[in-house]
């Protein structure tokens, strides 16, 4: 077995191989029956073939793919990656706030070693940034995200002492 860097070479199956080939040449909408026809093997949404197909074209090609739940795959021109990403600064903005309310269950924060203080804060400073960084209303109104007073930061660090 050939190594890089010392690990294993990753060696791409067959079966995703071959959808790697089909999605390359799909420009809109392909049904996971067609796939299925065009590669001779079944696919489906949860193939894990399919997964590693569309992930390798999305980081090697900048091809991206969209689920069509239960149906099949639907490629996307650039403004459909733009918005495609919603999902993603969703999901940040989730985490933020779950890493938030965990770090208001700590009951006796002057308690804490000092290394432990700051660690915290520094935390909570992370959260409430990435929360604001993907709030759909910095997103909607981009100009109202620019502050040059730095009013924006100071209401920041006030709501993260409070928070603690």
């Amino acid at each position: 077995m050939s190594t890089l860097n010392g690990r294993p070479a990753f060696i791409m199956s067959e079966q995703t191989a071959a959808l790697v080939g089909a999605l390359r040449g799909v420009n809109r909408d392909i049904s996971y029956t067609a796939l299925s026809r065009t590669v001779g093997f079944a696919v489906s949404g949860s193939s894990p073939q399919l997964a590693s197909a569309r992930k390798h074209l999305e980081s090697r090609e900048s091809i991206v793919f969209e689920t069509i739940r239960g149906e099949g795959v639907r490629r996307l021109d650039d403004t459909g990656k733009i918005g495609s990403t919603a999902k993603h600064a969703r999901t940040i903005g989730r985490t933020a706030r779950r890493g938030r309310k965990r770090l208001r269950t700590v009951e006796n924060f002057a308690a804490l070693p000092q290394k432990e203080q700051l660690a915290a804060t520094l935390r909570a400073t992370q959260f409430e940034f990435a929360e604001q960084a993907v709030s759909s209303k910095k997103i909607e109104n981009p100009a109202a995200a620019v502050d040059s007073s730095g009013s924006d930061l100071k209401q920041l660090l006030k709501r993260v002492a409070n928070a603690l």
